[in-house]
């Protein structure tokens, strides 16, 4: 998925999107986000299901990083692995 969407600098657009960043193994950078407490829970429970967190001036960056222990080591989606 390539894009980007322009929404308001407002919690009810940040949480939607940094919940979505789950959905995909590309980074996800956010910009305008406020730091609330929602946002930064939210950005814990991310964190906890294997996501890096990492402000940068005024942008918010989701990557891939290290899944929880219980977690299998393959992904069962063929876009989250290793390519050959």
């Amino acid at each position: 998925m390539l894009g980007s969407v322009r929404a308001a600098g407002a919690k009810n657009a940040a949480l939607p999107a940094i919940f979505a960043s789950l959905l995909t193994c590309e980074p996800v950078v956010l910009t305008r986000v406020p730091r609330l407490r929602d946002v930064e829970t939210a950005l814990e429970l991310v964190q906890a299901l294997g996501k890096e967190v990492r402000w940068q001036g005024g942008e918010l960056e989701l990557r891939e990083g290290v899944p929880p222990r219980r977690w299998p080591r393959r992904p069962r989606c063929g876009g989250c692995g290793p390519r050959s």
